[in-house]
């Protein structure tokens, strides 16, 4: 076989004498990947709530769609605008299955589901691009608790796992008739718009890497061509006319680009709680597989070179916000990373060299592992003390949730007790501000009689010097959107969260009723109106 046509279409044999994966090594493959996934499940069913940064608010969110019409309380405040969103995977989902059970229980089988899919999507490239499964996509395990995973976007998480699925299938019906190809791809088209518009970027880059490899590699007559450029470009032609009927392109100026942001979405790749561990373990990984790449072990497919070029000048354009959502281009690499984890195979012929690589997955994977059971388990612990706090709420009231100007703990810690107060909107059937109700990304909308208590664009949590300020001294003009303004006549409770110690900053208008070890919950005591 020639060089030229190992690089058009025979991806099995890349690099000169090397051997396919032998079937009992795709037999060891499946059943490792059986058991990580296993160990993978751990952490998320050991705790009651897994701690990804969003989840809360998430699950609030989702049982007051599941529940409106039942809970007089959450009716009151909140409706459902059913719009065309590309942002609506959980919200088509999970409301059918949290009726019939718990949602805690159902947002876990969600996390699980996304790990599964992205996990099982690396397999599914890998399998289509080399027609056989190695071991190297064992790799993905060790990256799926990833910082964007614990961000908790769970419609992009959803999504960017289907979008997986999605490259393999484009690159399995490669030989088939341009038609089939179309029609699958207007499938995932649609599908990964519903779920995240995002996500449907990483699906439109990998498969214009793939068309641009082919177009280099094999190029076709002129019918043929037509054909593929058919199959690639006519199922992407829907989404414009989609956006344009969304309320999300009236955010389409809301972007930002920073510098900071191309480093935090590498960083993010391996970022896990332990921030020296990470970069050890990230640098290890590093040198490994270079050393490997080097030696001709780890060997990278032509189709991986061509979405690198296409991906990183895209990722350093992409902004850090756009319409409005926040971290877009930080969520490109990893999505990318198991995209390319597909795109490898390692040379692993020999017992000893499979034995040292299934001993290195193997132990770093478990390890990491053990290092988010151990964390989450201390989330939970806090977790558990926000819910324990909501035994002394009254259903159906109004909850403001604000902050201490300096938290005591790091960003990493301080963020994942952000929503937790979202959890009363489950328990207690109240209103929280912080709730996701943002008109171009969300069907759930507050009540209009309700907007004023209500952030709906998504603003950080008020500090409490502010909110100090604003009891004793009441701007009678505020900004627009300051949701918190005139707090103590239209809050019934307050948070203060990352708040260790019992600091009553007002005691003549907030009784403690509850002190956390990072937050203190305070009754507000109405203060009678003056009478005019």
């Amino acid at each position: 076989m020639t060089e030229a046509s190992i690089a058009r279409e025979a991806p099995l044999d890349l690099a000169s004498g090397s051997a396919a994966p032998s079937l009992r090594q795709s037999r060891l493959a499946v059943l490792l990947f059986i058991a990580l996934l296993a160990a993978a499940a751990v952490p998320v069913f050991s705790v009651r709530i897994p701690a990804l940064i969003d989840f809360a608010n998430h699950l609030g969110r989702l049982h007051t769609m599941a529940v409106l019409g039942q809970d007089p309380y959450l009716t009151r405040f909140y409706s459902v605008h059913w719009k065309i969103i590309p942002n609506l995977g959980v919200d088509i989902l999970l409301p059918i299955f949290i009726r019939h059970m718990s949602v805690y229980l159902v947002g876990k089988l969600f996390v699980f589901a996304c790990m599964a899919l992205w996990l099982s999507g690396a397999f599914a490239i890998h399998a289509a691009l080399w027609r056989r499964i190695g071991l190297g996509p064992l790799v993905a395990f060790l990256f799926v608790y990833n910082f964007i995973f614990f961000y908790g976007f769970l419609n992009y998480l959803l999504g960017a796992g289907l979008a997986l699925w999605g490259i393999a299938a484009w690159i399995a019906l490669r030989r088939s008739h341009p038609l089939l190809r179309g029609l699958v791809s207007f499938v995932f088209v649609l599908v990964l718009f519903a779920c995240h518009l995002f996500a449907l970027g990483v699906y439109g880059l990998a498969v214009l890497a793939h068309e641009a490899w082919r177009l280099r590699t094999a190029p076709a007559g002129g019918r043929r061509l037509g054909g593929d450029v058919a199959a690639f470009a006519l199922p992407f032609l829907i989404v414009p006319a989609l956006l344009l009927a969304s309320p999300t392109a009236g955010y389409s100026l809301d972007v930002k680009w920073t510098a900071e942001a191309k480093f935090f979405g590498l960083f993010y790749i391996i970022k896990n709680f332990n921030n020296p561990l990470d970069l050890a373990i990230g640098l290890g990984l590093a040198a490994a597989a270079l050393l490997a790449w080097r030696r001709r072990v780890l060997l990278v497919h032509p189709l991986g070179w061509y979405l690198l070029a296409v991906s990183v000048p895209v990722y350093l354009a992409m902004p850090d916000v756009l319409f409005g959502s926040w971290a877009a281009d930080r969520r490109l690499p990893i999505a990318i990373f198991f995209v390319l984890i597909g795109m490898t195979r390692w040379e692993l012929s020999a017992p000893a060299a499979r034995a040292a690589f299934v001993a290195v997955v193997v132990g770093v994977a478990l390890l990491r592992f053990a290092v988010v059971d151990y964390y989450w388990r201390w989330f939970d612990h806090l977790y558990a003390q926000v819910e324990d706090s909501f035994r002394d709420i009254a259903p159906g009231s109004r909850i403001l949730v604000g902050q201490i100007e300096s938290p005591e703990l790091r960003y990493t810690f301080r963020h994942f007790l952000f929503h937790a107060p979202c959890l009363a909107m489950i328990e207690r059937s109240s209103m929280v501000p912080t709730a996701f109700t943002h008109p171009g990304k969300q069907i759930l909308h507050v009540n209009r009689a309700y907007l004023q208590f209500s952030d709906v664009n998504e603003t950080p949590l008020p500090v409490q010097r502010r909110l100090v300020a604003e009891a004793r001294h009441p701007d009678p003009d505020p900004p627009a959107g300051e949701y918190w303004a005139g707090w103590p006549q239209k809050f019934d409770y307050l948070y203060i969260m990352y708040q260790p110690r019992p600091e009553n900053p007002l005691p003549d208008l907030l009784t403690p009723l509850y002190q956390g070890d990072e937050f203190s919950l305070y009754k507000i005591e109405r203060k009678p109106q003056p009478i005019e």
